[in-house]
């Protein structure tokens, strides 16, 4: 027999994991969340917008793509995530070339980020979860943290300078061709040729598979969607993700515009966003080495301790250096909680429906990263701060660190010691 550990990383399951990095690089996170803050100012400022319609778009960009995510998650149990993830991919990029083209009417501009929002619901960690789920076992959540880790510490690190530049120089029309054209010409012919399932038939080939003897569960094992739906877990799973998107990206979307507020250059700014880059890759690294080293849930009291702590800094100082530790630990807060909740989805309701029910989980996500925008916009509105939106986004966090203490053991895997 093939050594289980070796078996995993072989040119098929590298390949796959290389196109799962650039098309997370070039997904709603990077492109939507990072650049939103720059593009949408530039929007405001021509068209002349208040903070809560400013904070309307993510809203309804999340909503659509919380209305998509479930479906796009039982297509990919259903018709396989390769076809559903280049499809939409191809999909998602076309959306982009419509913001491109919109006339300065703000409905048309709303209806136009529908479109992304709709696109966007099947570009998020669950169907590539899934396939790196197929493929690496013994690995897995070192491999979903790493691959996360990369895709989203690449992109939000280079967006949000990219977009800025191209705004500055040419126009925020330039701006989302761009974008558009990473998409179509870049992610999808990667994608193309080097995502790949791991099928049965593959057998024959003992490297593109781990030995069965080394833990790995087989395909069905897990809930079945309507019993998971049922589960406590389920339930206590998807709060905390929804708890946290709404505190990270109400916070994210705004930190341009709130440090600009605060007496902030444009250029330090836009540093700082980047710099929450830095700490989602701690946050991703540090997830990929410990996931498949402590078999609890309770590892992510960790990371949105972490997160808690950055959002008290930002709230309580002024100080240079402690705004830029505040975005480090935000990110490693928002940077580890999509792949760390998915990996425990996996080993708490299991892979057997793990496409629709992490697609739930991920489509309240959605939902609350547009809730949190919006919440923040208009408390903003109301009260000329947002320090009121702060204060509840603190409590929010400590009620996700609770609801995790209340989640059940792993049942599915089997994690190494």
């Amino acid at each position: 027999m093939t050594n289980a550990q070796g078996s995993e990383f072989n040119r098929r399951s590298m390949g796959t994991a290389a196109a799962c990095v650039t098309a997370i690089m070039f997904g709603p996170g990077p492109l939507i969340v990072a650049g939103m803050g720059l593009l949408l100012t530039a929007v405001s400022e021509e068209f002349g917008w208040s903070r809560t319609t400013f904070s309307t778009i993510p809203l309804l960009t999340a909503g659509a793509a919380a209305l998509t995510a479930p479906l796009f998650g039982r297509w990919l149990d259903r018709v396989g995530a390769r076809k559903v993830l280049i499809g939409s991919k191809v999909a998602f990029g076309i959306a982009f070339l419509g913001l491109v083209m919109v006339p300065s009417v703000t409905w048309m501009f709303f209806a136009a980020y529908i479109l992304v929002g709709l696109m966007a619901g099947s570009q998020g960690p669950v169907g590539y979860n899934k396939i790196l789920c197929q493929w690496f076992v013994q690995r897995r959540g070192m491999m979903i943290a790493l691959i996360a880790a990369l895709g989203s510490g690449l992109g939000y690190a280079l967006v949000p300078q990219i977009v800025n530049f191209i705004i500055v120089n040419y126009s925020w029309r330039a701006a989302y061709l761009a974008i558009a054209c990473g998409i179509l010409f870049v992610a999808v012919p990667i994608l193309f040729v080097f995502l790949r399932e791991r099928k049965r038939a593959d057998d024959v080939a003992v490297t593109d598979q781990p030995d069965s003897a080394a833990g790995e569960e087989p395909p069905a094992e897990g809930l079945p969607q309507a019993e998971g739906l049922r589960s406590p877990e389920f339930w206590k799973l998807a709060a905390v993700l929804f708890l946290g998107a709404s505190v990270y990206y109400g916070v994210l979307l705004h930190l341009f515009p709130m440090l600009i507020d605060r007496g902030v250059d444009r250029t330090l700014a836009t540093s700082t966003i980047s710099v929450v880059a830095i700490g989602a890759v701690v946050g991703q690294l540090s997830a990929a080495f410990l996931l498949d080293r402590m078999s609890t849930p309770r590892i992510a009291l960790f990371y949105f301790a972490a997160g808690l702590i950055g959002i008290l800094l930002l709230h309580h100082t002024v100080n240079a250096q402690l705004l830029i530790a505040a975005a480090v630990l935000i990110g490693i807060g928002q940077g580890a909680e999509l792949s760390v909740i998915g990996y425990m989805t996996s080993r708490v309701l299991g892979l057997r429906a793990f496409g629709g029910l992490f697609g739930l989980i991920y489509a309240g996500a959605n939902a609350a990263s547009g809730a949190g925008p919006l919440l923040m916009g208009v408390l903003y509105d109301a009260n000329g701060s947002y320090d009121f939106a702060l204060y509840l986004f603190e409590g929010m966090l400590l009620l996700a660190l609770l609801l995790i203490l209340l989640i059940s053991p792993y049942r599915y895997g089997r994690a190494k010691a």
